[in-house]
């Protein structure tokens, strides 16, 4: 989950806990079947991406605007 509490207001930027992602393994992120409309709606205004992993965690950064509402998420390791 992205929390709306968890954005680093200067940086856009969210790490977030999850385990068995390794650092060197080719993560990425996508929104969960299970979102609401308002949380399809704020996701793609906040264009997010992963942009740094380490051992059971990942960082996300968004290129769009702070979500204002938790956002549930799924992380795809390939």
């Amino acid at each position: 989950m992205l929390s709306a509490s968890g954005w680093d207001a200067d940086t856009k930027a969210q790490t977030m806990s999850v385990s068995g992602v390794a650092a060197t393994a080719n993560g990425s992120i996508r929104i969960a079947q299970s979102a609401t409309d308002e949380q399809f709606t704020a996701w793609g205004a906040a264009r997010p991406r992963v942009t740094a992993q380490a051992n059971n965690s990942i960082t996300v950064t968004l290129s769009g605007k702070v979500p204002t509402i938790d956002i549930p998420v799924e992380v795809l390791i390939v």
